[in-house]
């Protein structure tokens, strides 16, 4: 449809009369839900859109929301970094051989969430690249396999950090920063 616009309304006004109201109530009050869970850090309305059309990223989206809703990684740790972390560990990672010859096929978000690292829970993050040394490196030291509920994880710990993973499917379960434990006085 063709319409017609005054000279005096601004970008802003237009868009938020006309865009604003083409969202479908059901899209407003779900981007509301995950506003008041990221705060500042939630996206436009509009780019909340794009992210629910895009099936990759809305899955990525509830899963760094769920995130921040529990405290594992604080709003201050917006979407972009936590996708672009995801891309990292993807491009560094994923296809790479373990020094005990498990191929690496992908990771949890819980991973992505760690690497990144919380204020709230107080664990610093990771760098991938350390992550990297410690499943490749032969000086670092391999667990043997645990059976858990959930499956299987063998875990690799280098000078800087520990990796779990999940022998059987290749996948990095967490990563955890290694704390140097404070020598016992005599």
């Amino acid at each position: 449809n063709t319409y017609y616009v005054p000279d005096d309304v601004t970008y802003k006004d237009w868009k938020k009369q006309y865009v604003t109201d083409a969202i479908k109530v059901e899209d407003k009050k779900l981007y509301d839900k995950y506003k008041d869970i990221l705060g500042k850090s939630a996206p436009s309305v509009e780019k909340f859109i794009e992210i629910k059309y895009n099936m990759d990223d809305w899955n990525q989206f509830k899963a760094y929301s769920s995130s921040v809703k529990s405290g594992e990684l604080t709003a201050l740790a917006d979407f972009d970094l936590y996708q672009s972390t995801s891309r990292e560990i993807d491009n560094k990672l994923v296809g790479i051989v373990t020094s005990n010859n498990i191929t690496i096929t992908g990771k949890s978000d819980h991973c992505i969430a760690r690497v990144i690292g919380s204020v709230a829970q107080r664990r610093n993050g990771v760098q991938v690249d350390d992550i990297l040394d410690a499943l490749t490196n032969k000086e670092s030291e391999i667990f043997p396999i645990k059976e858990n509920k959930n499956g299987r994880s063998q875990k690799f710990r280098n000078k800087v950090l520990e990796v779990s993973v999940n022998p059987e499917t290749g996948n990095i379960i967490q990563v955890n920063p290694v704390h140097s434990r404070k020598k016992e006085k005599s």
